[in-house]
């Protein structure tokens, strides 16, 4: 029942950018969202925390298909998480991870406000956790779990209004 999964940060262009690793081979959809996530952190931080529920979401659904506790029919997110909580699966603590990420992805999916960085941020470290806690249960024994890092905004020299660069 428990598949090899396989999380890894490394670094890119000397940024520090923490890029989630669950391996492509098994599940390059939870690594694809992840990954945009990440990537929009900066300049699209409404984005990031859609891409942070779609994570919770298909992480969610992974462990319920994993467990044999996926309905045949469509279930809400909400209803999926009680579930697996009845089951003994989601400790309260990961439970709150995935709430804070369906609750606050939702709403700032329909809310014209601006969103702040920090915001993304902490969908970017609940993913993050939520990561490392997938492979601590499901991974191997072997693997081991990066320490978080947040990911600095990368310099890109074409939104530069700096006369020197012109």
């Amino acid at each position: 029942m428990r598949h090899l999964r396989e999380i890894s940060a490394i670094k890119e262009n000397g940024y520090g950018t923490i890029k989630f690793r669950v391996s492509k081979e098994l599940h390059p959809e939870l690594m694809s969202v992840a990954e945009q996530l990440e990537n929009s952190i900066w300049e699209n931080s409404r984005s990031a925390l859609i891409q942070g529920r779609l994570f919770g979401e298909l992480l969610a659904t992974t462990i319920s298909i994993q467990e044999k506790l996926e309905p045949v029919f469509s279930t809400k997110q909400v209803d999926r998480l009680h579930k697996l909580v009845r089951e003994g699966l989601l400790s309260e603590e990961i439970r709150e991870k995935f709430e804070w990420l369906r609750w606050n992805g939702n709403t700032d999916a329909h809310d014209s406000r601006q969103i702040h960085a920090d915001i993304a941020l902490t969908a970017h470290r609940h993913v993050f956790e939520l990561a490392c806690w997938y492979v601590e249960l499901y991974g191997s024994l072997a693997t081991e779990l990066p320490k978080y890092q947040i990911p600095l905004k990368s310099f890109n020299p074409q939104l530069c209004q700096c006369s020197m660069l012109k």
